[in-house]
């Protein structure tokens, strides 16, 4: 990245982490969507925010996992196979147990084969619910919602915040588990482009901005193989909910410096 651009990235939030609460000095340019998601790393420029090197840091193993996720499609061609390998690779060796978890038992593969209507037969579920791979997926969507909230506010969100999310994987996207009722509330999805380059096909995502800027609701998704429904909020409290499980509680900013 030019120096003349990466000036003008850092310089949207005055040279603040936007995933600190601007509590640290962003000297790092972090890409959300990052650049394993899209196939052959072609990713077109945009959505690029300032990040600590702790941060920026904290990222990549949640970046590895949900590009697993959001890339482990069918009929893949030579090339992706050659990249997907490598990510399941880097999964293996830098996640211990991830792999393991994902593998649905033969009951519960004849229960998703069942509920799609398949027929039996190996299918190649992944299990996206496990401890292991909800920790990174919600260190992952967090980390999107804080990038729309600045994206879409102009404002860091502030220690005092937080971010919440609900991760769909693609049984429940296929099968008309989304809340529709909130989904009418967001404008058309976007995406990233670079003339004919259009990213639709791999990552789309939508934003509404409520309460005056204090919250934001984002949902995108990847490649139908996994959807995030997100909410930002000023104030933590605004995003307390009884009816959330205990591991659904709102992420902090900075929670990337400790992972």
């Amino acid at each position: 990245m030019k120096g003349k651009v990466r000036a003008a990235i850092l310089a949207t939030s005055e040279g603040k982490c936007i995933y600190c609460g601007g509590t640290e000095i962003a000297d790092t340019i972090d890409h959300m969507p990052p650049i394993i998601l899209f196939k052959g790393k072609q990713r077109p420029k945009g959505w690029e925010f300032p990040s600590c090197a702790a941060c920026n840091k904290g990222a990549s193993h949640s970046d590895l996992v949900a590009a697993m996720f959001g890339r482990a499609w069918p009929n893949l061609s030579p090339n992706e196979g050659d990249e997907m390998r490598g990510i399941f690779n880097a999964v293996r060796n830098n996640i211990p147990g991830l792999l393991e978890e994902m593998n649905p038992s033969p009951e519960r593969r004849a229960r998703m084969e069942a509920k799609l209507g398949m027929q039996p037969g190996d299918h190649g579920f992944l299990a996206m619910d496990g401890p292991i791979a909800m920790s990174y997926m919600r260190a992952f969507g967090a980390r999107l919602a804080i990038a729309m909230h600045f994206n879409h506010t102009g404002q860091i969100l502030p220690s005092t915040g937080g971010a919440s999310v609900r991760i769909y994987s693609n049984v429940e996207l296929f099968g008309g588990k989304l809340p529709q009722e909130i989904l009418d509330l967001l404008p058309e999805p976007s995406t990233l482009i670079a003339g004919s380059n259009n990213m639709g096909d791999q990552f789309r995502t939508s934003t509404r901005v409520a309460d005056g800027g204090q919250m934001t609701m984002t949902f995108a998704t990847f490649r139908l193989s996994f959807g995030l429904m997100t909410w930002t909020a000023v104030e933590r409290s605004k995003l307390t909910d009884p009816s959330y499980p205990a591991a659904a509680e709102p992420l902090r900013p900075g929670y990337l410096r400790k992972i």
